[in-house]
């Protein structure tokens, strides 16, 4: 029988970092996640990230900070006794189109098996039998233009379809378009950073 998978909110602006490897975390592993472990790893990831937890509320993390708790994650499920899990970068690269890293993040969460439509991998391998194997987490930075939705953020895509992102996330966005999306000097939301969580 499939576990629920748990999803965690955050409570403060800034800590949508730590949320995201949580949440992540949580889909990988829903057999073992529970409110209360949740609850312990976010304060675990909290302790481990570098700098004032005041300036992280404030400002957010960045990439070194993201590296940093992903390792203190890892070093608490293997505390847990939980399965092994890995995480490889995928971050975009100055000048590289927002469609080719999306395609690549869809293979990555797929396997790269996904199957085929017109050249593209747009549907997902079924799941296990737990919950999803893979995961991205990526970092967002500012919208191309002023913006009151997209802002800096953390969050975890699930799925990637030919047109929609759809995301686990620790605050209010549950899908978005891909169009609305960029890596600059492409406009949209701006992809910053990118890692692919597998189980």
């Amino acid at each position: 029988m499939r576990q629920d998978v748990l999803k965690f909110r955050q409570h403060d602006e800034g800590l949508c970092g730590l949320y995201t490897i949580v949440n992540a975390l949580s889909a990988l592993f829903p057999e073992h996640m529970t409110h209360v472990k949740g609850a312990v790893l976010v304060s675990r990831l909290a302790e481990a990230v570098p700098g004032d937890m005041r300036s992280v509320i404030q400002e957010g993390t960045d990439r070194e900070q993201m590296d940093v708790m992903l390792e203190a994650a890892r070093a608490w499920t293997d505390e847990q006794g939980w399965p092994g899990w890995t995480c490889r970068p995928m971050h975009p690269v100055h000048g590289e189109h927002a469609h080719k890293l999306w395609d690549a993040v869809c293979s990555a969460l797929h396997g790269g098996a996904g199957k085929k439509k017109r050249g593209r991998r747009i549907e997902s391998l079924p799941h296990l039998p737990h919950g999803q194997n893979a995961i991205a987490l990526i970092g967002f930075g500012d919208y191309h233009h002023e913006s009151t939705f997209y802002e800096p953020h953390w969050t975890c895509v699930e799925r990637v379809t030919e047109r929609m992102l759809f995301l686990r996330d620790s605050d209010e966005y549950t899908r978005i378009p891909r169009a609305e999306t960029g890596i600059r000097p492409e406009d949209g939301w701006e992809i910053e950073d990118c890692y692919i969580l597998r189980r």
